[in-house]
């Protein structure tokens, strides 16, 4: 039986303030196409205490608000246990040109966390704007433009 890897790799220093080529490259790519955010990093933790862990940057014009989540968790088969709505309200976030450090970070405690919970994937992100405006990103359409090369995207295989 294949194993599913509930963290999904890439390294970020973000003690150095360094980003890694491919990085460079996918906050490039997500602002060249104006794609509202850029996600790096996506790790499932196997703790009850901090489960789900998404490193993003505001690759928009605009200044965030806060952000809603809809994920999906699934078990070693590949099989949705159940989907899970979760916001961040840690804003305002400024837009890369204007942050000190790209890179957001969003974590979240919960008594929801199972066990059997393997992966994860992100199937939308609602953004919500300084300026009271609002995004709905569905990640499957905009994945090429909004989430580093190197991150697996489909922890189901």
């Amino acid at each position: 039986m294949k194993k599913i890897i509930g963290v999904i790799l890439l390294f970020i220093p973000m003690l150095t303030g360094c980003l890694s080529a491919t990085v460079e490259k996918g906050l490039q790519r997500a602002q060249q196409t104006g794609t509202p955010l850029f996600i790096s990093q996506i790790a499932l933790q196997h703790n009850q205490f901090m489960p789900v862990r998404i490193f993003w940057s505001n690759t928009s014009t605009k200044t965030i608000e806060h952000l809603l989540f809809s994920i999906s968790f699934f078990n070693e088969e590949g099989q949705t246990i159940f989907h899970k709505q979760l916001e961040d309200h840690t804003g305002p976030y400024l837009p890369i040109k204007s942050a000190e450090n790209p890179i957001n970070r969003s974590w979240w405690f919960g008594d929801w966390y199972q066990e059997a919970m393997k992966c994860l994937l992100i199937d939308k992100i609602e953004i919500y704007f300084e300026d009271g405006s609002h995004e709905t990103v569905e990640v499957k359409k905009q994945l090429n433009q909004m989430i580093a090369d190197d991150v697996v995207t489909d922890c189901r295989k």
